[in-house]
């Protein structure tokens, strides 16, 4: 035979193999990434979407059907140990509720060396040599908050076990707390791309010197990069992954806390620009919240409260208000925080606006709006009360607390305070709607 017949099939005989092997590793690849993507969930919940976030609660029967009102509850990791029954109680009174559990990934508490050897809190604490915590330059643990503990989540933290925070955590949480099977997902609260502007003094690297901002806080931004990677490939698309404070590439979106402080934020137009920003960039299905504070004292509860709703409804994320008291405090009564708009009064259903039919649109003299299945919102973000014609007559309404504004009434025009909001219904035989 040809010598170079006898070296192409000997060739054969030797890649054809390959070949097949190469091709089937890649199938074999894309058909457990289609597996995996296939999991991803829609996000079915009408609008307002509302989210209850809190450490812990009294968990009484009563509590319980109060917060399976909500869409989305955030709650803290430890309650799969402390409660596990809570997670089908809830999914009993409301099957579409969406449970995530809040974890810190920069700091452990201090109280958390005291507890219980079996609880999540303590196997955290435990794992942390004494080369992960963060230190100033005088060689003292770092804090942002009383009694919280920085660790280092940077990429330049010692190994350790050929780990190091930001690769430890996200196996412990996939491990310890998401492979039970109880959570639709994680916030993770404190994803600071600044460090320093929340402690000025640490010394990452240990040598007796404050470290530059700058350099520290490019690090600390790729650290929690990593740390936010690391959790995603961790867990199946169907769960949700958030980060408080600033957007990641990894993340369904964020969690925009105080929306209103503009000491923080600047304007509203930047929490609206960062709003919109995240929810067309952010890993499917996006999930974005924005966040108010209330005081018992405010006297403009219920403005605040409708104007951050209605900001929120300009685009397709949840509202979440946080009730304190005496400005230190927050109030863990989950009835205390719910509002006339929220839907679940007499004659008025959750999720009762349905879907949107529209995007926000500038409507009138600087008054926002989008119009939904079975209403309209406006949202006024200027200093100064706008007076908005209506193309046909409106419903108010017809609410049980700020009757000034939800009094049930028809309108054809109304006036909008300073950053404030309405929301409107469709009278069921109004067919007359905006083509925006």
């Amino acid at each position: 035979m040809d010598k170079n017949k006898k070296r192409f099939i000997l060739t054969g005989f030797i890649f054809l193999p390959l070949l097949v092997f190469i091709l089937l590793t890649s199938f074999l690849k894309t058909a457990a990434q289609t597996l995996k993507e296939s999991k991803s969930v829609k996000l079915e919940h009408g609008f307002p979407r509302i989210v209850y976030a809190v450490q812990v609660f009294n968990y009484t029967e009563e509590n319980l059907k109060k917060i399976a009102s909500y869409d989305i509850l955030v709650i803290g990791d430890i309650v799969q140990d402390e409660r596990p029954e809570i997670f089908d109680k809830l999914r009993q009174f409301n099957p579409t509720i969406k449970i995530l559990a809040y974890v810190d990934p920069i700091e452990i508490h201090e109280s958390a060396k005291k507890q219980e050897k079996h609880t999540i809190a303590y196997q955290r604490y435990k794992r942390v040599p004494d080369s992960w915590w963060l230190k100033d330059s005088f060689g003292f643990q770092a804090k942002a908050f009383k009694d919280q503990w920085l660790v280092d989540v940077t990429n330049k933290c010692s190994l350790d076990q050929g780990e190091r925070w930001n690769t430890f955590l996200p196996k412990f949480i996939h491990q310890r707390v998401m492979s039970v099977g109880c959570w639709d997902g994680i916030m993770f609260d404190n994803c600071w791309k600044n460090v320093t502007s929340q402690v000025r003094n640490i010394d990452q690297n240990k040598d007796g010197k404050k470290d530059d901002p700058i350099q520290l806080n490019k690090e600390w931004a790729e650290g929690m990069e990593t740390l936010l990677n690391c959790t995603r490939n961790n867990e199946t698309t169907d769960k949700f992954i958030l980060s408080n404070v600033e957007f990641f590439s990894p993340v369904n979106g964020i969690v925009i806390e105080d929306m209103d402080n503009y000491d923080w934020h600047k304007s509203w137009e930047n929490v609206v620009n960062k709003y919109h920003y995240v929810m067309k960039n952010a890993v499917f299905p996006q999930v974005c919240f924005l966040q108010v504070a209330i005081y018992e004292d405010e006297l403009s509860t219920y403005r605040k409260v409708r104007f951050g709703l209605t900001t929120t409804l300009l685009n397709n994320g949840y509202f979440c208000v946080s009730q304190m008291l005496h400005r230190d405090q927050i109030v863990y009564d989950p009835g205390k925080i719910w509002f006339d708009e929220f839907g679940g009064i007499k004659g008025l259903k959750r999720g009762y606006l349905g879907n949107p039919k529209t995007a926000a649109y500038l409507y009138e003299d600087q008054v926002w709006r989008r119009d939904f299945d079975h209403g309209i919102v406006l949202c006024n973000p200027s200093y100064k009360a706008k007076f908005v014609h209506l193309e046909t007559i409106y419903k108010k309404i017809d609410g049980q607390q700020d009757r000034r504004v939800n009094d049930g009434s028809l309108v054809s025009a109304v006036t909008i305070p300073p950053q404030d909001g309405l929301i409107l219904l469709r009278k069921p035989n109004n067919s007359k709607q905006s083509d925006k």
